[in-house]
């Protein structure tokens, strides 16, 4: 809270102590928003310290080894009271910042130039330690805005699937899916090679009447999972839409885990075509897989495991079954 640091900064002009404390606001669109403008306001002040300096009264501030005898603090001549003229040129001109900005910021720093010589040196001391923290503090949140806007300009929250097809592409950190994507008549969703996805609990993938393609290699598999524990999503779905259209699933190259909420099949099938090859489905707290008679298709060379029911139960004979590893799961085939 910047407001409980207000007595530290006791004795500061006021329009050096609103600059550090604004460096340091909780809220941040508070805090100022060009960072180069302040680093230049910072170093101007900084080039005003180290600047020509002239004699003022023989009055000099009491040292602090006289008030505390056991310490000792040296001489900065930095630190010394000066009087300071301000530079002719304003260094912020050349710096491409807007006018607006340029021109109070310009004022700021008279007012600057009319406090700092007054100040005395433990003053002074004390507003370049402040300085440095608010720096500090200004280029971490900069950091974390620029990686908060890279985060959830690729996030698919709130995705909202268009006709047509919509492209999820490989990129460092997984998706985060808040909400049940639905695909519908006329929509596809596609996975990129390398794609993660992470569904919070309670969602999941429904195909009703839309195409899920989801392709991975061997080098970059794609994985749809939920948390950590088995159940945390509910899984893919396979039905029909409400006009009765029937959709798509295509699987390769998949791993999907910890989904099956509520004892259902982490790939639920009872309406459509369903192709899974060379995946891997685990941690269902129901079935790895399950299908109606209405479902067709073929799933082959994938794995299952550590489902809580059986690996796979399949009511049609139209979907082919076969070359797949169950882990020892029991498994019922047509």
């Amino acid at each position: 809270d910047p407001l409980a640091g207000r007595s530290q900064l006791a004795g500061l002009p006021a329009d050096l102590q609103a600059m550090i404390l604004a460096c340091l606001e909780t809220d941040p669109r508070q805090r100022p928003a060009q960072l180069e403008g302040l680093v230049a306001e910072l170093r101007t002040i900084q080039r005003a310290v180290q600047g020509k300096r002239t004699a003022l009264a023989p009055h000099r501030p009491r040292p602090i080894r006289e008030e505390h005898p056991d310490r000792t603090m040296p001489e900065f001549p930095v630190f010394q009271r000066a009087a300071f003229t301000a530079p002719a040129e304003d260094p912020l001109e050349t710096r491409g910042l807007p006018a607006p900005i340029t021109r109070a910021s310009a004022r700021a720093m008279q007012a600057v130039h009319r406090r700092i010589s007054q100040m005395s040196q433990r003053q002074r001391l004390l507003v370049m330690l402040s300085m440095a923290a608010g720096l500090a503090a200004l280029a971490m949140l900069a950091i974390g805005l620029s990686g908060l806007r890279a985060s959830s300009a690729a996030s698919p929250d709130g995705l909202q699937l268009q006709s047509g097809v919509t492209t999820l592409t490989a990129r460092t950190a997984p998706y985060q899916v808040t909400h049940t994507l639905v695909i519908g008549p006329g929509q596809t969703l596609r996975l990129a090679p390398g794609v993660t996805v992470v569904f919070a609990p309670g969602t999941g993938l429904e195909v009703q009447g839309g195409v899920l393609d989801a392709q991975g290699t061997d080098q970059q598999p794609i994985t749809l999972t939920g948390g950590e524990t088995a159940g945390s999503w509910t899984g893919i779905h396979l039905g029909a839409a409400p006009n009765g259209t029937t959709g798509r699933t295509i699987l390769a190259h998949v791993t999907i885990t910890y989904a099956g909420i509520a004892g259902q099949a982490a790939v639920r099938c009872d309406a459509g075509a369903l192709q899974i090859a060379t995946s891997a489905q685990s941690d269902s707290l129901g079935d790895g897989l399950l299908s109606s008679k209405d479902c067709w298709g073929e799933v082959a060379h994938t794995s299952f495991a550590r489902d809580s029911n059986k690996a796979a139960e399949i009511a049609s004979a139209a979907l082919s079954f076969h070359d797949n590893d169950p882990h020892g799961l029991p498994q019922t085939l047509p």
